[in-house]
């Protein structure tokens, strides 16, 4: 067990073993108990759109530290087709599915849409 498994949560395949129980098979598929009161499809999905939205933050902050260093027209224009994608990304594969089966996704659209005209109108400084 590694110094971090022992001492908290984190997405290692032991820490998340330690989490989980096999109740049994139920027509062939194998019948899991998470334990830890978070589903763990909605759990991943928010990990994830919170890792895409913290890189395209981190980006976005490298390129104003660094402006002085980088080729500014190209920094910008990395960070616009990078944090775009990257929305689009979110748009088809977190609120999309969410839509399909009813939820409110209201406060993402607007949260969304923010973050691209945010990205879209950055400037070379």
């Amino acid at each position: 067990m590694t110094f971090s498994a022992e001492r908290g949560t984190h997405g290692t395949f032991g820490a998340v073993k330690r989490r989980v129980v096999q109740r049994g098979k139920r027509n062939g598929t194998p019948q899991v108990a998470r334990l830890g009161g978070v589903a763990w499809d909605e759990e991943v999905d928010i990990a994830i759109c919170s890792c895409i939205l913290t890189a395209v933050a981190t980006l976005i902050m490298v390129a104003k530290v660094y402006a002085a260093r980088l080729h500014p027209s190209e920094a910008m224009e990395t960070v616009r087709s990078k944090g775009l994608a990257a929305i689009e990304f979110l748009r088809q594969h977190w609120v999309k599915p969410l839509e399909a089966v009813s939820q409110d996704v209201s406060g993402f659209h607007a949260a969304l849409e923010q973050v691209t005209q945010t990205i879209s109108q950055l400037k070379v400084s």
